[in-house]
């Protein structure tokens, strides 16, 4: 009986340790950490200025004072920068003729000012490329007085004079290429097109391990109607690496490097200017704010118990303490098993600027809350005297849904409110792109399970603001998504992925869901298996024959202390001779077959040694 219950435990820990193995991953189930832990190459003095000066123009946060035209290829164009709405980073444009390039003509300083100012040029006039116009009698492509293009950021971020993409591709000698294959791309590396028209700046680019495989590359790029930035591979928001591989190849894009990358010094302001913390609150609104606590309204429905409220900080140094307070109450600390670490930098575009980030989910009671209530959270090192501001938010009562189309190009899904498109996907890469109106969308952003929600760079289609305008006049900034997620990574099981619309006033609403569940890798399962029958093999047969060998060895040692002990018998005394080994052997053969007849009993007590015969 005792050894029954001791092969029921064996097996009990095997099926234990076994069977959740069969689901192993390197990814968390939550998405918690959106990023694997990896490794990046150390940068050079100018690369790591290189990429300040592009973080500079980018983490450039700007509000206009009264609502001006995007770029525009048309007279018909509706895109607008709204009055009162908060933008990241410098606008795209080609203010060829009229205008000032930022970065080259105009320093990013200019602009800031520029934006402040009622009556600068970027409220009173236009920039201008007339070309087409001149040239074809096409349209002149109109675009924000201060602004900047592709070629003109790229040359900006490298302290040049102003390169157009036909002056980058026309200079190996300058700009050398090293082939097409993103794999070798590195921080500060360009994907330029062999004819001209676009170039795209490597960001980011992390490692499983030293000298090991790429898993993530980000890319920042002026395009239409600002600065963007896009993440591929693990944690990324645009799909799996191979996505940037078939955009390079069909693209006709490729890899250079500017010959002098060691020489570039930081922009004017740059290393002064670029954000010291970085806030953000993503349930059950969504805002974000720089070098100041995020301010604005939570929408929630004071008919349940109570929300959870979710958000971030990024800042240089360790890690951090949450603390909040509704209505002026005592502040109260988030308990640290609902802090998570590992923010994706490269999907923020804060790449080399913070060592962490971190961020909470704390579940806030709805009794005594009311219209107009107060939340604050703030934020401090442990171990300082540093406490910062983190958000300052008003509580409204939830409003009516927002009515909203949606079309999901990618799988030729439509749908409007209140119906949410869901989406069942076998292949663990999965692509969203497509369109939504509704009353003025400022962006889209994308979330894998319970993790974070992240933004996405903005896009505007006209073709369907012309199509849905009449129904929704006001969404003249963000009407276009294009993202993805790579899933390959996750642990086996379902998993979601969720896009969401975010409305002026922070108010959100999800539009898509795809779900989809990952397969366990079945050479991990066969080989886990093998090694579960073989621990239950051993449990039946090994250990009993472990235990016999033993029984065995101690019976014939007995033999033979008892033999040794006694007096010489006379050598012609076949009953007092002593046993040869063969005889131990046979004996010891004997039992065992007898054992095997009669089954594993428990080992009886020892008799002690036999009586001499007289």
């Amino acid at each position: 009986m005792k050894k029954f219950f001791f092969r029921m435990i064996v097996i009990f820990i095997v099926l234990l340790t076994v069977v959740p193995l069969t689901s192993f991953s390197s990814k968390s189930r939550t998405d918690k950490s959106t990023v694997m832990k990896g490794y990046r190459e150390p940068l050079s003095e100018g690369v790591s200025n290189t990429i300040t000066n592009a973080l500079y123009m980018y983490n450039t946060f700007w509000t206009p004072l009264s609502s001006i035209s995007a770029w525009s290829t048309s007279k018909k164009s509706t895109r607008q920068f709204i009055e009162g709405h908060t933008y990241r980073g410098i606008p795209y444009g080609q203010p060829v003729h009229k205008g000032a390039y930022v970065g080259s003509i105009a320093g990013v300083e200019d602009f800031v000012k520029a934006v402040n100012d009622p009556e600068s040029a970027l409220y009173t006039d236009r920039g201008e490329n007339t070309w087409e116009y001149t040239d074809h009698g096409g349209d002149i492509k109109y675009s924000p007085y201060y602004s900047n293009d592709c070629s003109g950021f790229v040359s900006a971020a490298l302290g040049i004079k102003r390169h157009t993409t036909r002056d980058i591709g026309g200079d190996e000698t300058l700009f050398p290429r090293h082939g097409s294959n993103i794999y070798d791309a590195r921080p500060c590396d360009f994907i330029n097109t062999h004819e001209g028209g676009h170039v795209i700046m490597v960001l980011d680019v992390i490692f499983d391990e030293k000298g090991g495989n790429v898993i993530t590359i980000a890319t920042i790029e002026q395009t239409p109607d600002i600065i963007t930035v896009r993440s591929y591979g693990k944690g990324g928001t645009n799909g799996p690496l191979s996505k940037l591989q078939e955009r390079v190849d069909s693209g006709g894009y490729y890899l250079c490097r500017y010959r002098d990358i060691d020489s570039v010094k930081p922009m004017n302001g740059a290393l002064d200017n670029l954000p010291k913390i970085v806030n953000a609150i993503s349930e059950p609104s969504s805002l974000m704010a720089v070098d100041k606590a995020c301010v604005g309204n939570v929408y929630v429905d004071l008919t349940e118990d109570s929300f959870d409220l979710e958000g971030f900080s990024l800042v240089a140094g360790d890690h951090l303490k949450y603390e909040y307070s509704v209505d002026g109450s005592e502040f109260r600390q988030v308990d640290l098993s609902e802090v998570y670490s590992e923010l994706s930098a490269p999907v923020w575009g804060f790449s080399y600027m913070y060592p962490h980030g971190e961020y909470f989910t704390v579940t806030v009671a709805t009794d005594g809350l009311k219209e107009g209530s107060n939340i604050v959270v703030r934020a401090s090192v442990p171990g300082s005297d540093v406490t910062y501001g983190v958000a300052d938010l008003t509580v409204k009562d939830a409003k009516e849904p927002l009515k909203y189309h949606v079309c999901i190009d990618s799988y030729n899904k439509y749908s409007q409110s209140p119906d949410v498109i869901v989406i069942d996907e076998e292949d663990s890469e999965i692509t969203l792109n497509g369109w939504c109106m509704s009353d003025s969308i400022v962006r889209f952003e994308i979330k894998t399970d319970d993790g974070l929600w992240y933004q996405l760079s903005q896009n505007y289609r006209q073709d369907v603001y012309d199509a849905y305008g009449r129904d929704y006049p006001s969404c003249v900034e963000c009407n276009g998504f294009n993202c993805g997620r790579d899933l390959s990574g996750f642990t086996s099981g379902k998993h979601t992925v969720s896009l969401r619309a975010v409305a002026a006033d922070g108010r959100t609403f999800t539009i898509v869901t795809v779900n989809h569940e990952v397969k366990g890798s079945p050479y991990l399962i066969i080989a886990l298996m093998i090694i579960a029958v073989a621990l239950i093999v051993f449990a039946y047969a090994g250990i009993p024959f472990i235990v016999r060998s033993r029984k065995l060895k101690k019976k014939a040692a007995d033999t033979s202390s008892e033999t040794s002990s006694e007096t010489v018998p006379d050598a012609s005394s076949d009953t007092n001779a002593v046993p040869e080994p063969e005889a131990i052997n046979a004996e010891a053969e004997n039992l065992a077959a007898e054992e095997q007849a009669t089954g594993d009993k428990d080992q009886e007590p020892d008799p002690g040694p036999e009586k001499e015969e007289n």
